[in-house]
């Protein structure tokens, strides 16, 4: 067997194309003489599906996308049509899947691989549909935790990128959740619309910190998209909490719109109290204390100042 296993693979720094695909070759030729010899292999099957994944990511970060194509339809045991075009390329993928062994091991990643192909075509809209289609699917088989966090984090990383773009789309997910016939706000929603949507009705595990929600959000000032977006990445914190880049995304969000808030707080008439932050306030203050007296302490309390010293 070629002498290339997950470790070389994954510290491979060239990103050169070029030895993934003679590798492919003597390895496709070993497979053959193995299974003549001794039938069929699944660890060698592994090993090629690992292969062929590494060279369709080094010929999609190189720009070739054509090669990365035609490497991902050999994944999947199909073959694209002789000069086809790019308006079918999402067609093409959507029917590219993995089974038994290999399929459990690697069709997650197959499935990432062909959403960042996808993009890297400049069909930004399937892309993102195909991701967010398949990290749903991770969450409702209870399986790939990790690809599904991972595919989350890469679909907040492009709403990002087409942020102008997409602020119809999120708005469409807020709307949906507060809407009172859920099913006619869902029919006019886009398919991706339809997936975010999904994503965000899944339960979240209990990780004891607060869960984002509009009232402790979209209420005090953060945007409707950004508010999908933090939903986001504390779901993906939720699928995989040992993965760092998950915190990090869902602490720079909170941290980002914390400061906003703050400083709109500071410049205005301060951050009205939340029901539940007056409740426990009411509970400190002695019974006889007025209904005027607590608006007055609740508007010195909802006060916020923001001092060149403080929050940098």
């Amino acid at each position: 067997m070629i002498p290339l296993g997950s470790e070389a693979l994954s510290s491979c720094k060239q990103q050169d194309v070029q030895p993934f695909l003679q590798a492919l070759r003597y390895t496709m030729f070993q497979r053959q003489l193995l299974q003549k010899l001794k039938g069929h292999s699944p660890s060698t099957d592994s090993h090629l599906m690992e292969l062929s994944l590494t060279a369709v990511k080094f010929a999609r970060k190189k720009g070739n996308i054509a090669l990365a194509s035609r490497l991902l339809s050999q994944c999947g045991n199909r073959t694209q049509e002789e000069g086809g075009q790019q308006e079918g390329l999402s067609q093409a993928f959507r029917h590219l899947s993995l089974e038994g062994t290999v399929g459990e091991r690697w069709g997650a990643e197959l499935q990432i691989e062909k959403a960042k192909v996808l993009r890297n075509a400049g069909q930004s809209m399937a892309a993102m549909e195909m991701l967010s289609r398949a990290a749903l699917s991770y969450c409702h088989v209870g399986k790939n935790e990790g690809a599904a966090c991972r595919s989350l984090l890469t679909l907040c990383k492009w709403l990002l990128a087409d942020w102008k773009d997409m602020t119809p789309q999120l708005k469409q997910v807020v709307k949906r959740s507060g809407a009172v016939n859920s099913s006619s706000a869902v029919g006019s929603m886009s398919p991706l619309s339809r997936n975010i949507g999904a994503l965000l009705e899944l339960p979240l595990e209990d990780q004891g910190i607060p869960h984002i929600i509009t009232e402790t959000s979209v209420s005090v000032g953060v945007g409707e998209p950004d508010f999908v977006l933090g939903q986001l990445y504390q779901l993906s914190t939720s699928l995989a909490p040992e993965m760092a880049k998950s915190w990090a995304a869902l602490a720079s969000w909170a941290y980002r719109w914390g400061r906003k808030v703050v400083d709109n707080a500071s410049q205005g008439e301060g951050l009205p109290l939340l029901p539940g932050e007056k409740k426990e306030i009411e509970e400190l203050l002695p019974a006889t204390t007025s209904e005027e007296d607590k608006e007055i302490i609740f508007s010195i309390l909802g006060q916020a100042m923001c001092r060149p010293t403080g929050i940098q």
